[in-house]
């Protein structure tokens, strides 16, 4: 995916802690996800956690950056949705 003009931008000015010196280069970003491994859940099995908690605290702490950025309200609706889809 391309970032818009004014981001690239930004990211060639040295926003990102970098700087870009060729200003024909293109600057971009790129990040995956994956499901939670077995292995995360057993670490905290292993200390008395049980998976639903540690399903939340996982996904809580990928998140968190992103929802303290978010309106209040949005953040609520946001956590809210989070917990329904884990209930499930």
């Amino acid at each position: 995916m391309f970032m818009d003009m004014c981001a690239q931008s930004e990211l060639k000015k040295g926003a990102w802690g970098g700087q870009v010196k060729d200003p024909t280069a293109r600057v971009q970003h790129e990040a995956s996800t994956s499901k939670i491994g077995k292995d995360q859940i057993f670490y905290f099995q292993q200390r008395g956690i049980d998976c639903t908690k540690a399903v939340s605290t996982l996904m809580g702490g990928f998140c968190h950056e992103v929802f303290k950025e978010l309106p209040l309200e949005l953040a609520f609706e946001v956590n809210q949705l989070m917990w329904s889809k884990l209930a499930d």
